[in-house]
């Protein structure tokens, strides 16, 4: 799983704003809205989808600059509750743990267990819970 590019557009536009769009349970994908209050990209919306997340725990809105980081999976425990990790699941070709950090690379407590991670540009009109 790579969040490079995702990190990188996130610290060249700063948005201001983490909004939850949607977790579709069929497909297991879970998208997350970023937004910018102001400047060239004020209205589009950064949309980050992880695909098979089987479970998750963010906000429904948060208003901190965010940066995601694939932990360890030996942590999987640290932040998932016993009764939902099967850390068999989790590997190379598996669960990735994905924590959603501050700008100093430090976990805020907000994780995303999932297999994948796209990102796109999207216009704010797109997005339900954009506002």
């Amino acid at each position: 799983m790579d969040l490079i590019e995702i990190n990188d557009t996130l610290l060249e536009y700063r948005p201001d704003n983490l909004i939850l769009q949607s977790f579709q349970a069929r497909d297991r994908k879970l998208c997350i809205a970023f937004t910018c209050d102001g400047g060239e990209r004020e209205d589009f919306a950064y949309i980050v989808e992880f695909t098979h997340a089987v479970c998750f725990h963010v906000p429904s809105v948060l208003y901190v600059p965010i940066q995601f980081r694939v932990s360890d999976a030996k942590l999987a425990k640290n932040y998932i509750p016993s009764i939902s990790l099967d850390e068999s699941e989790f590997g190379e070709k598996g669960l990735k743990l994905v924590l959603l950090c501050n700008e100093k690379a430090l976990p805020v407590g907000y994780y995303i267990a999932a297999e994948s991670v796209l990102s796109e540009w999207v216009s704010r009109e797109k997005c339900d819970f954009v506002w």
